[in-house]
């Protein structure tokens, strides 16, 4: 495996939901949240890759699988219970791409691969949100920004 992508190890396994022993991070994002989720005394439960959306990839024009990157039961501070569906991303992938300035077929090779992955992102983050409202959760997608890292 990649040096930011390993199996993690709960420290309190109780509040996992799934396969205790095949919790895989796929990202040092993906690892930031798993560590926050699993030592939060107010995550009741979480689940990595637990929760499969179906989506229409309008790219390729077929249905496709989604497995959502966690999902969390948190007790707020008013103690309302909330549910979550989660997807964890870089900032870059949750915005547009930008035309690059200079045309090269490397930076045109880039764009390109930017923008069907933002264009996936968008198909998938969509029937993740029909799905989430559907079974009364709210979908969010966490950044850096949100995790607290710094690039």
């Amino acid at each position: 495996m990649a040096l930011n992508q390993g199996r993690y190890l709960p420290e309190n396994p109780r509040k996992y939901v799934g396969n205790r022993n095949n919790i895989i991070y796929r990202s040092g994002y993906e690892k930031k949240f798993f560590l926050w989720a699993d030592r939060n005394p107010r995550v009741m439960k979480w689940g990595s890759e637990e929760i499969i959306v179906p989506y229409f990839h309008q790219a390729d024009q077929k249905m496709r699988r989604y497995f959502t990157d966690a999902m969390v039961k948190y007790r707020k501070r008013d103690d309302t219970i909330v549910h979550y569906l989660i997807e964890i991303k870089p900032y870059s992938q949750t915005i547009p791409p930008k035309q690059p300035k200079k045309k090269t077929t490397k930076t045109n090779a880039r764009f390109l691969r930017e923008t069907l992955t933002y264009s996936q992102n968008q198909n998938k983050w969509e029937a993740a949100r029909a799905y989430a409202n559907k079974n009364g959760m709210e979908f969010v997608v966490m950044t850096e920004k949100e995790l607290g890292i710094k690039r």
